[in-house]
């Protein structure tokens, strides 16, 4: 029998941010992810603070609907922060595309942000193709956001 490898943790948070327009929706998602990212630190650290066993942070993964485009504020702050994150989804042309109000809608708004120091991404999956006059959702895709499926491999 092959011996598995030690089991590793991660922090992994989910969340959905406000969806307001203008300033009082930037604010409050720039809040949400400082808050956000006090968390996952305080939790990825945990174990170093206490002399744990591996005495190092653990690896993050933020995934969620966090209505920001990749040249927000509240995205760049995540991807200066301490945490050292990359945007598993950075090179996806767009992650929600729909009609609101009789206008055409399309953004990358979901995220998948990971530890690049401590997490490697080994494959995205790619924006639908096809998707042309009718957006989302339709019968082949059932949501107005696709999913940002992610794989990652522990360094």
């Amino acid at each position: 029998m092959i011996p598995s490898p030690p089991a590793q943790d991660v922090v992994f948070a989910t969340t959905e941010f406000s969806a307001l327009g203008g300033e009082l929706g930037d604010s409050n998602r720039l809040s949400q992810m400082k808050q956000l990212l006090g968390w996952c630190t305080n939790e990825a650290s945990r174990d170093a603070r206490r002399g744990g066993r591996d005495a190092k942070p653990l690896p993050v993964v933020i995934c969620g609907s966090l209505h920001a485009e990749p040249a927000s504020e509240p995205l760049q702050c995540a991807l200066r922060h301490s945490l050292r994150l990359a945007d598993g989804a950075e090179d996806l042309p767009f992650t929600r595309w729909s009609r609101v109000k009789g206008v055409e809608v399309r953004e990358c708004a979901d995220h998948c942000l990971f530890s690049r120091e401590l997490l490697g991404l080994t494959a995205v999956l790619d924006a639908p193709e096809g998707v042309g006059a009718t957006r989302l959702p339709s019968h082949a895709h059932p949501s107005d956001h696709i999913p940002v499926l992610s794989r990652f491999q522990v360094r």
